[in-house]
């Protein structure tokens, strides 16, 4: 278990902070390109996730025309492709970096979109089963790269709390942590008010059998679920390239932070005590 790890912990500094000093706090952040580069790249690939994910039930049955029994399998994706996240992470950042460790979760959950764009060239299986398959494939790595990538993310911003401390000489890590929580919840609201706009904007009325769903209608879905999805969270990926604390760099923060401890606690020793 992680428990034992827990006394060995760096410990925040424990104050309370009036609404200008925490308001401080947050633009001493925002100074931080990793962080501003971090925030924005979690904002736009969380939008581009978060759409498809809103439109996962529509693109089922409008989009692939799949019955309901097929559907079933579908919930399935989540928690197994969830598993299956933390169990690779976990030796894969041995070994590699941790922005390009992010950038290829990133792909790999791109990689999720290409069934829908062959499916909008027609070019996919007519058989249900290997279709079936083709759409599972899109639905098992959504939530495999999320996990991934959520992991990374959590570990990054780790780093660059000791980046501010060490720029500061205070710990704020709480502050960096609540900052991704507060995108994260704004990210779900987000992708289910656009998905609602968009279902809209492309004329699909849910409770219409998919049958009579009109062509056009079924392919402006797939763009916006599709290639729309893929550009946003490519442009959330870009902005990631911004991230500068690689393995080295952070290494060395650790040493000086080390090192200015070790001068505090050797100041407050009294000689002859």
């Amino acid at each position: 278990t992680t428990q034992r790890h827990v006394p060995h912990l760096t410990k925040p500094d424990q104050e309370s902070l009036t609404p200008t000093e925490f308001a401080r706090n947050v633009w001493s952040a925002f100074q931080h390109r990793s962080f501003r580069a971090l925030s924005l790249g979690f904002l736009l690939t969380g939008m581009g996730q978060g759409l498809t994910e809103a439109l996962q039930v529509l693109l089922s049955t409008f989009f692939w025309g799949f019955p309901t029994h097929f559907q079933a399998f579908f919930p399935l994706s989540y928690p197994v492709s969830a598993v299956l996240g933390k169990l690779v992470i976990g030796p894969i950042s041995k070994y590699v970096d941790k922005k390009p460790l992010l950038l290829g979760s990133i792909a790999i959950g791109l990689l999720s979109e290409i069934p829908v764009i062959i499916r909008l060239f027609n070019i996919y299986p007519e058989d249900e089963v290997p279709r079936l398959v083709m759409a599972l494939s899109g639905y098992w790595l959504g939530p495999f790269s999320l996990v991934m990538s959520g992991i990374v993310t959590n570990s990054m911003l780790g780093d660059i709390a000791d980046q501010h401390e060490l720029a500061t000489g205070v710990r704020h890590e709480g502050l960096f942590y609540a900052a991704q929580s507060f995108f994260k919840k704004g990210i779900g609201g987000v992708g289910s008010l656009l998905g609602g706009f968009l279902i809209d904007a492309i004329g699909l009325e849910p409770s219409t059998p998919p049958d009579n769903v009109p062509e056009e209608v079924r392919t402006r879905l797939g763009i916006v679920a599709g290639p729309v999805a893929a550009v946003i969270t490519t442009v959330g990926a870009v902005v990631y390239l911004w991230y500068d604390l690689d393995e080295a760099k952070h290494a060395e923060i650790k040493d000086q932070l080390a090192h200015k401890k070790e001068q505090q606690r050797n100041s407050l020793t009294k000689p002859g005590i």
